[in-house]
């Protein structure tokens, strides 16, 4: 049989499992947390009926790893949202019926509790909630068994999943985030998805930022005119004294001929400063808030189609690889490693204009 390979996403979490022949590698991973997942292993027996069908007969867990006592996933509700969504999985793919006697079986351990009493009684209240008995609950190895249709109901349901058939997939490793992304197949949630980030108005801003910065240049040949205007004033006066100075048969006195000139360069100066000195302010100011308006509009939407993005587990590098749509290669070139669109709107300023050129094929 060829493995079969189930996704789905819901919330802030990515839950993947393939199901082999025998076994089933399942993973959640967190987008608060790429860097992390938790990983449930387990294996299957079967037995074979009357007709020579094999039924599901024995669930071995083999182990849980990735959110336990000090991993960036502990304690958050997501080993229930794997563990009782990988069993429902189960149930459907192999059909057991609701009255079909499934056992599922396991080992606890104390890894990671650094002899902390708490963990381990985590551990058992974890299991108990799954609805399997933990047989000694004093015993950090005991052992843990259940049937397979006393589970609670999954946290994601079935049909929550996409599901994907391919005799090469078991060979295909999805150890990582960025891995887990690749085999994520399109749907219908994505696609509606990426009609809102088509939807938003990049353009606006893009004209607003234009229009801001050339008011900005217009502003600051104000500034500079303004400046020059001091001098000129300044000068001017400072001339005007100096033929004075000149006229009134100061000459004899070169220490007197060339202060009087200064002191009233620096007298003029000093009366027109807080006329000239508050224009500046303010036409700087009037460019600090043009710029200030417009960074935050378009931070707003940008915030907002990474919020898309992320709550969709890489929107815009799937959407790429599902032939979508066609990205500028600066955001390529940086989705493709690392995925989320948060993590490039951190490296580019004009992240705005780059989303802008996005192309959509549908």
């Amino acid at each position: 049989m060829d493995s079969k390979f189930y996704s789905a996403i819901s919330s802030n979490v990515l839950v993947c499992a393939l199901v082999g022949t025998n076994w089933i590698d399942a993973k959640l991973f967190s987008v608060d947390h790429p860097e992390s997942f938790i990983d449930f292993y387990a294996k299957f027996q079967f037995k074979a009926n009357n007709d020579k069908k094999l039924s599901l007969v024995t669930i071995s867990i083999v182990d849980l790893i990735g959110n336990g006592p000090g991993s960036n996933l502990n304690n958050k509700g997501y080993g229930s949202i794997l563990v009782s969504s990988v069993f429902n999985i189960i149930k459907i793919h192999f059909d057991v019926n609701s009255t079909q006697q499934v056992k599922i079986v396991g080992t606890i351990s104390d890894s990671g509790d650094n002899g902390v009493i708490d963990h381990h009684l985590r551990r058992v209240h974890f299991w108990k909630k799954m609805g399997l008995t933990v047989i000694d609950e004093n015993n950090k190895f005991s052992g843990i068994s259940g049937n397979l249709n006393e589970i609670p109901l999954p946290a994601i349901p079935f049909e929550s999943f996409s599901a994907t058939y391919d005799k090469n997939i078991g060979q295909l490793q999805y150890s990582s985030f960025n891995r887990a992304i690749n085999l994520i197949p399109w749907s219908e949630s994505d696609s509606k998805a990426l009609s809102q980030i088509k939807g938003i108005d990049f353009e606006s801003i893009i004209i607003e930022r234009a229009k801001t910065e050339a008011e900005y240049e217009v502003n600051n040949k104000q500034i500079s005119k303004l400046v020059l205007a001091e001098f000129k004033l300044k000068f001017s006066v400072a001339c005007f004294s100096f033929v004075f100075a000149l006229l009134s048969g100061l000459d004899n006195n070169a220490v007197i001929l060339f202060g009087i000139p200064l002191v009233f360069y620096k007298l003029t100066g000093f009366l027109t400063n807080n006329f000239f000195l508050n224009k500046r302010i303010k036409i700087s100011s009037m460019s600090s808030d043009l710029f200030s308006q417009i960074n935050s509009d378009e931070s707003e939407v940008v915030e907002y189609a990474v919020a898309i993005d992320r709550s969709r587990f890489g929107l815009l590098i799937r959407a790429y690889y599902a032939k979508k749509i066609r990205l500028p290669e600066q955001i390529l070139s940086q989705l493709d490693k690392c995925k989320l669109l948060s993590k490039v709107y951190i490296n580019n300023d004009n992240a705005g204009s780059l989303l802008s050129q996005i192309e959509y094929l549908d």
